[in-house]
């Protein structure tokens, strides 16, 4: 998943994977993604941008506050 900056408006939620580690898994190789920026969605969620240094795969991911 491409991350990308939101502007306003929530963004589509079904285009995320949520989750509750703060290392998840790259979804291309499997290896500890490093998370790069976090952005407040809302008063419950927070949209957390995460990188692999492995693959160089970018992530976007929802997260409870």
């Amino acid at each position: 998943m491409c991350s990308r900056q939101f502007e306003g408006a929530m963004p589509d939620i079904t285009k995320y994977k949520f989750v509750d580690k703060l290392r998840p898994p790259c979804s291309r190789c499997g290896r500890p993604l490093l998370l790069t920026r976090i952005e407040p969605e809302g008063s419950d969620f927070d949209l957390r941008m995460y990188y692999c240094a492995f693959c160089q795969a970018n992530e976007t991911v929802i997260a409870n506050i």
